[in-house]
């Protein structure tokens, strides 16, 4: 079951509210980060990677998805 894009912005901008917090999130915020394709989905990375950015140094074993993420959206 899929929620609507705006739900799951919603829902990635509201962890990122949370700070360190919501640090037990970080493997799913990577699983978005990973399975993410297409212009059509770019809000949700936003949100995603700025909540990562947000929750901090408990964020940083999403490193190395964030540059496969980068990667994909250069070539």
């Amino acid at each position: 079951f899929r929620q609507p894009l705006a739900a799951r912005v919603a829902a990635a901008r509201a962890l990122g509210k949370l700070g360190p917090r919501a640090a037990l999130a970080v493997p799913d915020l990577v699983g978005i980060i990973d399975r993410l394709r297409g212009d059509e989905l770019e809000p949700l990375q936003e949100a995603t990677v700025e909540a990562l950015g947000q929750i901090g140094s408990a964020a940083r074993s999403a490193l190395p998805a964030l540059a496969r993420a980068a990667a994909r959206s250069t070539d």
